[in-house]
C-alpha cells in the first residue's frame, strides 16, 4: 500500500506501534486472568518448550533470560510505550506522563499498581530436615573419648 504524496510516514510507524502495544496488553490480560499462579508463571516463559515449570532452565525462573519474565512484558516494554518519564524542575524528579502519541494511553494508566516479584527463599521444611539428619547422625555414632563423655 503506497503512501499518499501529502501523508506522513511518521502516522503510520505510530499506528503500526499502536497494533503491536495493543497486541502486548491482550498478552498481559490473558496472563493476569488464568485461574493459578503456575498458568501466569509458564506463560511469561517463552524459552519454555513443554509447558512444565520445573524444567524451566534457571535463567529463566531467576530473571536474568533476556525474553523470559513478566517485566520483559510490562516493566522493559509496553510501560515504557504507554507511560513517558519526564523531568518536573518543580518536584526536583522524574514523573509519568501518558504518550500522548498513543491512543491506548488512557488516565486508567496513572493509578498506582504495586507487584510483587518472585523470590526463592528456603523453606523451613528443609531446614527442619537437615537439622534433624544431622542430629540423627551425631547420636548413632558412638561417643568417641574426646566427646567429654
Amino acid at each position: 500500500m503506497a503512501n499518499e504524496p501529502n501523508e506522513p510516514v511518521v502516522e503510520e510507524a505510530e499506528e503500526d506501534k499502536d497494533t503491536k502495544t495493543a497486541a502486548k496488553l491482550l498478552r498481559v490480560h490473558d496472563i493476569l486472568s488464568m485461574t493459578t499462579k503456575y498458568d501466569m508463571c509458564v506463560a511469561c516463559l517463552p524459552c519454555l518448550k513443554n509447558g512444565k515449570l520445573e524444567d524451566a532452565k534457571f535463567s529463566c525462573v531467576n530473571g536474568d533470560c533476556p525474553t523470559c519474565g513478566f517485566d520483559k512484558i510490562w516493566s522493559k516494554g509496553l510501560r515504557n510505550r504507554i507511560l513517558m518519564k519526564e523531568y518536573d524542575v518543580g518536584k526536583k524528579e522524574f514523573i509519568e506522563k501518558l504518550n500522548p502519541n498513543l491512543s491506548l494511553a488512557t488516565d486508567i494508566w496513572l493509578d498506582k499498581v504495586d507487584w510483587c516479584s518472585y523470590v526463592y527463599k528456603e523453606k523451613p521444611v528443609v531446614q527442619a530436615h537437615l537439622k534433624e539428619v544431622a542430629h540423627q547422625a551425631t547420636t548413632q555414632r558412638p561417643p568417641d573419648a574426646d566427646d567429654g563423655d
